[in-house]
C-alpha cells in the first residue's frame, strides 16, 4: 500500500533500508539560506552540461574533478537531523528489469545520523535518490533493480559520458567521480568540490574548502562510530569502465583506503528549503490545455448593408409609405423634410402589441440575435422599449423565443440612436423572423430600425438553393484590425517587400497614437524627378472603417503582385510613388472598434478624442478666394492657388486638431498630385468644391414685417451694454459685429456656422421650436405641419414654456445666451437656406468629373443595375457622382483645402451604405473596390509633366508657376523643378514663370492614352532695366510660409 508523506512524495509502509548520511551544500564554510550550489555556482546560473573527457588535465576547471560536485536537485531538499524515516522521499520509479544475481542484505531502520562530509563509496554501494542522480535526500537503492552496463553501482552512465578502461591515476574519464585528485598530484581540489582525506603527497585541501553536493554520487561516509564496508551483495557484473556514480570496482586502490574523518556541518532550516521547493513546483507546473476554439458568432443578414432587399421586409401596418417596412433598417437616415418620402425607420400604423416587422431570409437560417434602434428624425422622438421574437418556416405557424417555459420579452431602446443587441436565449431555426413590439416610448409611437443576426443553414431538400459563397483570397487578411494589429500588418508587409516599401509616421493623434503611412515605390524614401506622388487617406471619421481595411488589403495586394511579377502592378509601382494613410483618426476608430460592427451606431467614433470633426477642421480658404474674385483681385493681387492659411487659424487658441496639423505638414513635405479621401455611409463619389459659393446667400437678411421695431429694440440693448459699446472691444472669435452696431438679423449670423455639426444642431432646434410654437402643440396634441399629420415629441421644458406663453399676455421678451457679444432679432431661419445646395464647380471641374467617373464606373457596387439608394438620395441619376456642395455644403473640408493650398487634386469616395460592415462582408467589398483603387491611381499620369530649369545652370527652379490658358488655377514646381498638371485630352497653351526669370509659353497637347505629355521649360534670367526696381519675393508665397511656421509652432506647443 502506497502512502504520501507531508512533502507530497510517495512513501511505503514496508521496511526500508537504513538511511544514509546526507551532505549539505555549503560554500566557504558558510551556509547561506535559500542558496543551492551546483559545481561552484548557484542554481539558475547557466552552466555547460557537456562532460569533460579528461578532467585531470584541467586542474583549475570550475567543475572540478567530476560529477561529485553537482548538488541535489531542487526537489530533493536537505534533511534535518533525526528526521523520521516515514518522512523520507521514496525512491524514483525504475523500469522493470530482471533481478540481480546477489541480493542486498536487509537493513534495520535506525535514527538519522549526523550529516558528514567524507570520501569513499556510499554505504552499501546503493544509489541515493535524486533527479537522475544519487543524492543524500533519497533512500538506499533496493534490491531487484536492473543492473546497467558500464557501471559498478547499478546506475547507468549519463548520456554523453565516456566509458572504458580506468586511467592509471584511478580517476574516471567522466566528470562523475567524487574522489579527489589523482594519487600523487599536487593539484588541490577546486573550491566547492568534495575533498577526500590527505593523500600520500601531503597536500591538504585549502582552508575552508568543503564538498559540494552531488546529483550522481555522494561523498558522505558512514555514520560516526560505524563502519560501512562495501556491500558485496549489490555488486553488478564486471564492467570494463569505472562507475560515473562514484561506485568503486573491486581491486581499486581507493576501495581499501581508510575511513575518512567525519566532519559535522550546519544544516539548513527546512522552512527556507520548503519555500524554495514550492517556487520550483510552481515554475514546473504544466501549462493548462488551450481552450477549445469557439464558434464565430453569426453575421448580420444585411438589412443595413442592403443585402436584404425591400421585398424581403414586411410589416403588419405602416403610417405612410415613407415609414414602411423597407425603411426599418439599422442606421438608415431620414431626409431633412418632415414627412419625407424616405424617412428614418418603420412606424406602425396602430399603437398596439399586435404590430410586427417581418424579415424573410429566403433560406433556412439559425437566428441568434436582434439589434434595434429608434426612429431617425429631427422632428420627433419614437422608439420601442421592449419586444418579442417569433420564427416560422411558412409565415403562418409561428414559434416564439422562450426563456425557459415563458415567452421571452427583450428590453429594447432608451433613445432613438443607440443600438441595443439582444441575443436569443437559444438559437431559432427558420426562414422568417418577426419582431413584435410590446412597449414603446410613452410620448411616441411604435417605430424602430433593426438588424438580424443569423447563420444560413443548408437545406437538404433543395440542393440548388444552397450556393456557398466563393472562398475569399486567402492571402489577404480580411478582418477588422485595431491599432496594434494594423501596425503588425504594415510591418509584415514591409518585411515581405523591403525593396519597395517603407513605413513612416507623420504625427500623433490626441491620445498619442501614431499616424502611420505605408510608402510603396521602386525607390522608397526618396523623390524621383518626374515621378508623381499619389496618396490615399482613410479613417478621417473613425467609425467609417471600410476604407481602412481596403488600404491594408491594398498594401498586401501590391506587395504580393509585385513579387509575382504582375506587369500592371510592376509598372504602377515603378512609375508612381504611392502613400497610403489607413487611419487618420485612430482614436475614433478605437472607440468604434470596441463597440463592434452593429453597435457602433451612426456617429460613435466619428469625431476625434477631442470631439473634432476632421472633415470640417481644415482652414476655410474658399471665402478668401471668392471675396478676392468679387473684388477683381485674382490673380494679380491675390493668388488662385497656394492660398495662405488665414491668420485666425494660426492663433494659439484656434481649434485645430493634432491630426489636422499632421496632415497639413504632410501635404507640405511631399508634392502630391492626386488623392482620394475614403469615407463610408453612402455609395457616391464627390468632387470639389465641397462648400457652396452662394452658401452665404443663406445668411441673407430675413426680416419680419416689424423689422424696424426689432432693430430698435436690439439697438437699445446693444448701445446701453458697456462691453458692446466699448471702443476697445475686439471680436470674440472671428465675426466682427461692431460694423453692424453689435446687432444682426438672427439667420444672418446663426446659419453662418451651418456646416459645423454643432451649429447645425442648434439651427435645427430653432427651426423645430418655431414649428412647435403652434396652438395645436401647446396642449400636447398633434398638429399639422404642411399637409401631413406628424407626431411631435416636445421636451417637457418646452411644453411648460409654451403653456406659460399661452397663460400670460406677454408683450416683450429677451432670451439671454452666451458665447458672443451681439444682439440678434428675428427671423432666425432663412427662407432661401436650401439654395445652399447648389453646384459649385472648380476651374478644373472637367478633370474632377472625369476622376470621379473613373472610380464610380469601375466600382461594382455603384455600377450595379440592381443597386438602390442607401438612405434618401438617388445618385444613380447623376452617374453616382456629385459636386460636394450640391450634395451638402461643408466648410473647411480637406478636399477644398488640398486644391487651394497645394497642387493636389482630391476627391471623396463614399464606399458603402454601411459605415462599419461586418468582417464577413470585407471580401466582397474588396472585390467591389479593387479595380477602382488601381484604376484611380493610374490617373495620376493623365495630363502634362515636365521640369522647369535655369537655362544657364540647368538646375531645376523650385516654386515656378505653371499656368494653363483658360483655367484660373495654377500649380507650382517642386523643389527639383519638376511639376505635374492633370488635364483632360486637348491642346493647351502653358506658361511657366518664376521670380527673377523671363516667362516662357509653349503649346502642349494631351492625348487620350493614359500617358503624361512631356512639357518642360528653360527659363532665362530677367535683365534689370535702369530706373525700375527689382521685383521682391513672391508675397503670396512668403505669407504662406509665415502662416505655416506659426501653425507648426503652435502645434508643437500643444
Amino acid at each position: 500500500m502506497r502512502t504520501r508523506d507531508r512533502d507530497g512524495t510517495g512513501g511505503s509502509c514496508a521496511a526500508l533500508p537504513a538511511p544514509r548520511p546526507r551532505e549539505i551544500p555549503i560554500k566557504e564554510g558558510k551556509v547561506k539560506p535559500g542558496k543551492f550550489f551546483r559545481g561552484g555556482k548557484r542554481v539558475g546560473d547557466r552552466q555547460d552540461q557537456t562532460p569533460d573527457p579528461h578532467p585531470e588535465s584541467h586542474p583549475g576547471h570550475p567543475r572540478g574533478v567530476g560529477a561529485g560536485d553537482r548538488p541535489s536537485p531542487p526537489g530533493s531538499a536537505p534533511l534535518r537531523p533525526h528526521r523520521r524515516l516515514r518522512d523520507l522521499p521514496g525512491p524514483r520509479a525504475r523500469p522493470a528489469a530482471p533481478p540481480l544475481r546477489r541480493e542486498e542484505p536487509p537493513r534495520t531502520p535506525g535514527p538519522l545520523p549526523d550529516v558528514v562530509v567524507g570520501q569513499g563509496p556510499v554505504a552499501g554501494g546503493a544509489r541515493l535518490r535524486g533527479t537522475g542522480a544519487g543524492t543524500a535526500s533519497g533512500t538506499p537503492k533496493p534490491s531487484g533493480v536492473t543492473p546497467t552496463k558500464s557501471t559498478a553501482s547499478g546506475v547507468s552512465p549519463r548520456k554523453g559520458t565516456t566509458t572504458g578502461p580506468p586511467k592509471t591515476s584511478g580517476v574516471s574519464p567522466t566528470k562523475a567521480i567524487a574522489r579527489g585528485p589523482p594519487k600523487g598530484s599536487e593539484t588541490p581540489p577546486w573550491k566547492g568540490t568534495t575533498a577526500g582525506p590527505p593523500k600520500p603527497s601531503g597536500v591538504p585541501p585549502p582552508k575552508g574548502t568543503t564538498a559540494a553536493p552531488s546529483r550522481s554520487s555522494t561523498t558522505t561516509g558512514p555514520p560516526k562510530g560505524s563502519t560501512a564496508p562495501p556491500v558485496r551483495g549489490s555488486a553488478t557484473p564486471p564492467s570494463p569502465g569505472p562507475s560515473r556514480r562514484g561506485g568503486l570496482r573491486d581491486g581499486d586502490p581507493a576501495a581499501t583506503a581508510p575511513a575518512p574523518t567525519v566532519t559535522k556541518v550546519a544544516v539548513r532550516r527546512r522552512k527556507v528549503v520548503r519555500k524554495k521547493v514550492v517556487k520550483k513546483k510552481v515554475l514546473r507546473k504544466k501549462p493548462e490545455a488551450p481552450a477549445a476554439p469557439q464558434e464565430p458568432p453569426c453575421p448580420p443578414l444585411g438589412l443595413e448593408s442592403l443585402r436584404v432587399l425591400d421585398e424581403q421586409l414586411r410589416a403588419s401596418s405602416h403610417k405612410r409609405h415613407g415609414l414602411g417596412a423597407h425603411r426599418g433598417r439599422l442606421n438608415i437616415q431620414s431626409g431633412l423634410y418632415d414627412g419625407d418620402f424616405y424617412d428614418g425607420g418603420w412606424c406602425a400604423g396602430h399603437e398596439d402589441t399586435r404590430q410586427w416587422l417581418e424579415v424573410d431570409a429566403r433560406r433556412l437560417t439559425r437566428f441568434t440575435g436582434v439589434v434595434t434602434q429608434g426612429l431617425n428624425s429631427i422632428w420627433t422622438y419614437d422608439w420601442v422599449t421592449s419586444y418579442k421574437v417569433q420564427v416560422s418556416n411558412d409565415s403562418h405557424a409561428w414559434l416564439p423565443s422562450r426563456n425557459g417555459t415563458e415567452e421571452a420579452v427583450f428590453p429594447a431602446n432608451k433613445d432613438p440612436e443607440t443600438p441595443v443587441l439582444n441575443l436569443l436565449p437559444s438559437p431559432l431555426v427558420g426562414r422568417f423572423l418577426r419582431i413584435n413590439p410590446q412597449s414603446w416610448f410613452p410620448n411616441g409611437t411604435v417605430c424602430l430600425r433593426a438588424e438580424v443576426l443569423g447563420c444560413p443553414v443548408p437545406d437538404p431538400s433543395d440542393a440548388h438553393a444552397w450556393h456557398p459563397p466563393p472562398p475569399p483570397d486567402s492571402q489577404l487578411d480580411f478582418r477588422h484590425h485595431n491599432y496594434k494589429e494594423m501596425r503588425k500588418l504594415m510591418k509584415r508587409v514591409s518585411e515581405e517587400c523591403p525593396d519597395i516599401t517603407r513605413v513612416y509616421s507623420i504625427g500623433q493623434s490626441s491620445r498619442g497614437l501614431r499616424l502611420y503611412v505605408m510608402e510603396i515605390s521602386d525607390n522608397p524614401g526618396q523623390h524621383e524627378v518626374g515621378e508623381p506622388e499619389f496618396r490615399y487617406v482613410a479613417g478621417m471619421h473613425g467609425n467609417e472603417v471600410l476604407g481602412r481595411e481596403l488600404l491594408l488589403n491594398l498594401m498586401e495586394f501590391l506587395c504580393r503582385e509585385f513579387r509575382r511579377g504582375n506587369p500592371r502592378v510592376v509598372q504602377l509601382v515603378t512609375d508612381t510613388r504611392i502613400h497610403l494613410l489607413p487611419s487618420m483618426n485612430p482614436d475614433g476608430y478605437e472607440t468604434a472598434y470596441k463597440l463592434g460592427s452593429e453597435l457602433a451606431g451612426w456617429a460613435m467614433g466619428r469625431w476625434t478624442y477631442e470631439g473634432i470633426d476632421l472633415n470640417h477642421n481644415f482652414a476655410d480658404l474658399n471665402t478668401a478666394l471668392w471675396d478676392a474674385e468679387d473684388n477683381d483681385l485674382v490673380p494679380h493681387e491675390f493668388p488662385n492657388h497656394y492660398i495662405p492659411i488665414p491668420e485666425y487659424y494660426t492663433f494659439a487658441n484656434a481649434t485645430v486638431a493634432p491630426e489636422t496639423r499632421a496632415v497639413i505638414a504632410w501635404m507640405q513635405r511631399y508634392p502630391f498630385v492626386l488623392s482620394a479621401n475614403l469615407h463610408g455611409g453612402e455609395l457616391v463619389v464627390t468632387y470639389p468644391f465641397d462648400m457652396s459659393r452662394t452658401y452665404w446667400k443663406a445668411q441673407e437678411l430675413t426680416p419680419t414685417p416689424d423689422d424696424g421695431v426689432f432693430r430698435w429694440l436690439a439697438t437699445v440693448y446693444a448701445t446701453a451694454n458697456l462691453a458692446m459699446a466699448s471702443g476697445e472691444r475686439r471680436r470674440c472669435h472671428y465675426d466682427d459685429f461692431t460694423r453692424h452696431g453689435n446687432i444682426i438679423n438672427g439667420h444672418g449670423w446663426l446659419w453662418r456656422r451651418g456646416p459645423r455639426d454643432a451649429w447645425v444642431a442648434v439651427g435645427v432646434w430653432v427651426t423645430a421650436l418655431s414649428l412647435h410654437q403652434r396652438p395645436q402643440r401647446c396642449t400636447g396634441g398633434r398638429g399639422a405641419v404642411g399637409d401631413s399629420a406628424v407626431p411631435a415629441q416636445v421636451a417637457p421644458e418646452t411644453r411648460a414654456v409654451i403653456a406659460w406663453m399661452q397663460r400670460y399676455p406677454f408683450v416683450l421678451s429677451a432670451n439671454l445666451h452666451g458665447g458672443e457679444l451681439v444682439v440678434t432679432y428675428p427671423f432666425d431661419m432663412s427662407r432661401t437656406y436650401w439654395k445652399a445646395q447648389e453646384l459649385t464647380p472648380t476651374p478644373d471641374d472637367g478633370v474632377f468629373r472625369w476622376l470621379a467617373t473613373v472610380y464610380a464606373t469601375a466600382n461594382l457596387a455603384m455600377a450595379s443595375g440592381e443597386r438602390r439608394r442607401c438612405h434618401y438620395d438617388d445618385f444613380t441619376r447623376h452617374g453616382n457622382i456629385i459636386n460636394g456642395a450640391n450634395w451638402h455644403t461643408v466648410a473647411g473640408s480637406m478636399n477644398d483645402f488640398s486644391y487651394l493650398h497645394t497642387n493636389c487634386f482630391e476627391i471623396t469616395v463614399e464606399l458603402s451604405c454601411d459605415k462599419f460592415p461586418h468582417a464577413s462582408e470585407l471580401p466582397e467589398e474588396w472585390e467591389n473596390n479593387r479595380e477602382s483603387l488601381l484604376l484611380f491611381m493610374e490617373q495620376v499620369h493623365r495630363g502634362i509633366k515636365g521640369v522647369v530649369r535655369d537655362s544657364d545652370t540647368e538646375q531645376g527652379i523650385p516654386n515656378a508657376i505653371i499656368s494653363v490658358d483658360g483655367i484660373n488655377h495654377d500649380v507650382r514646381t517642386a523643389s527639383d523643378g519638376d511639376y505635374w498638371r492633370l488635364l483632360n485630352p486637348g491642346e493647351y497653351e502653358v506658361t511657366a514663370r518664376a521670380e527673377g526669370y523671363e516667362a516662357a509659353t509653349q503649346p502642349c497637347r494631351v492625348y487620350f492614352e493614359n500617358v503624361p505629355t512631356p512639357c518642360s521649360f528653360r527659363l532665362a534670367r530677367g535683365r534689370h532695366r535702369p530706373g525700375r526696381t527689382r521685383p521682391g519675393p513672391d508675397p503670396a508665397l512668403r505669407l504662406q510660409r509665415l502662416r505655416l511656421r506659426r501653425l507648426r509652432a503652435h502645434g508643437r506647443g500643444n
